[in-house]
């Protein structure tokens, strides 16, 4: 399956909706699948963000820029599928780990927001986890991909002869 068809495959299983996250002023548009889960994600199929966060265009490459469920277990089984996905069309998933509360989070439901704490259930689920000091990037690398993490000094001082 290419990347194209992935991405056709996924629109053509879920809907558009717009989630209001307490951060934000705008909603977030996501996809819910057309099954009636009670999870929400959005994709970005072909690209990702680097440890830099620029956007890097790569066509074995879906950026996972948001998952969210309103049910206990529903987010991992919607990020279940979308590994399904990724192994079926042998492309890499890529993501950030961010914790967001949505606006209408129901106050008897646990709210950790701590990103360890996602990071840890990412990694339960199969992900890679990739860090610097300052960034980190969470990989799901389906049979046949590799992952090369190339890490370059930099320094800001001028250098003295």
């Amino acid at each position: 399956m290419t990347l194209q068809e992935a991405e056709q495959f996924w629109l053509d299983q879920t809907t558009d909706e717009d989630i209001q996250f307490a951060l934000f002023t705008e909603p977030c548009r996501l996809r819910r699948p057309k099954n009636g889960m009670k999870a929400l994600a959005s994709l970005v199929f072909g690209q990702y963000k680097d440890l830099c966060d620029e956007t890097i265009a790569h066509d074995r490459v879906i950026w996972l820029a948001m998952i969210m469920s309103e049910q206990p277990g529903e987010g991992a089984r919607l990020l279940g599928q979308i590994c399904k996905l990724a192994r079926a069309s042998g492309i890499a998933i890529c993501g950030e780990p961010v914790s967001l509360k949505p606006a209408n989070w129901d106050p008897q439901r646990h709210w950790s927001g701590n990103n360890n704490d996602l990071i840890t259930w990412y990694l339960r689920n199969e992900f890679r986890i990739v860090q610097t000091k300052w960034q980190t990037r969470l990989w799901y690398l389906p049979p046949g991909i590799e992952l090369s993490v190339q890490v370059q000094l930099a320094s800001k001082r001028s250098l003295r002869p």
